[in-house]
């Protein structure tokens, strides 16, 4: 009896090892991503770390290296279909892996990840249910086994206008259209404003007879 207990323990033991050997192992090959989220001007200079914004990650293969061209025809071909449609082309690699929300520096962080190829998008809650958030700009990473990735998630708005100039430019263009109505309504005479720089070439000329009949008078 006794002999049996013995073995019963060892038996014990050893499937506890195996256990923790195996667990130990498993996550040595997983791996981190953290992903950084700015909205940048397109000119480059301003750029904004933004918080709030949730990622959900997709595993679509087990490739860890692809190539750019194929990144940006993935890409092409996976933003045009519905968060659930890709979740269920894909629900054998697993399920939807859903980050928290970026904090203040715009960084969240997704561990424990397996590696292969992902597909990495904005998501918003809509109706219940997340959606992809079409603001965002969708990327596909490859995740290497044992490292730590870091992602940059970039969106752009266009250059700022300077609304003075527009200003400027808006109030000279009414001020011709007046100028070109009042010339019709007037039977196509062009009547001399206070300010038109027209005035000045006819005031010198007037000038300049009036000297040059001054001069003929006195002789």
């Amino acid at each position: 009896m006794k002999k049996i207990k013995y073995i019963f323990g060892l038996l014990i033991v050893a499937s506890i090892f195996t256990a923790f050997t195996i667990n130990n192992s498993s996550a040595s090959d997983l791996t981190a991503v953290t992903i950084t989220k700015t909205i940048n001007r397109i000119n480059g200079r301003d750029s904004k770390k933004l918080d709030g914004i949730i990622y959900g990650l997709l595993k679509i293969g087990h490739e860890t290296k692809l190539s750019d061209e194929k990144k940006k025809e993935l890409v092409n071909e996976l933003s045009a279909k519905s968060l659930d449609d890709l979740i269920k082309k894909y629900d054998k690699y697993g399920a939807l892996r859903i980050s928290i929300p970026t904090d203040t520096n715009g960084k969240t962080v997704i561990k424990n990840l397996e590696p292969g190829t992902y597909y990495v998008t904005e998501i918003k809650k809509a109706s219940g249910k997340w959606i992809a958030d079409k603001t965002g700009v969708p990327l596909v990473i490859t995740a290497a086994s044992n490292t730590s990735l870091n992602v940059n998630s970039k969106s752009y708005f266009p250059e700022k206008k300077d609304d003075r100039r527009d200003d400027k430019e808006e109030a000279n263009k009414a001020f011709k259209d007046k100028n070109v109505k009042e010339n019709h309504n007037n039977g196509g005479k062009y009547i001399i404003k206070t300010g038109d720089w027209m005035i000045y070439p006819i005031l010198g000329s007037g000038i300049i007879l009036m000297a040059f009949g001054y001069r003929i008078y006195k002789k």
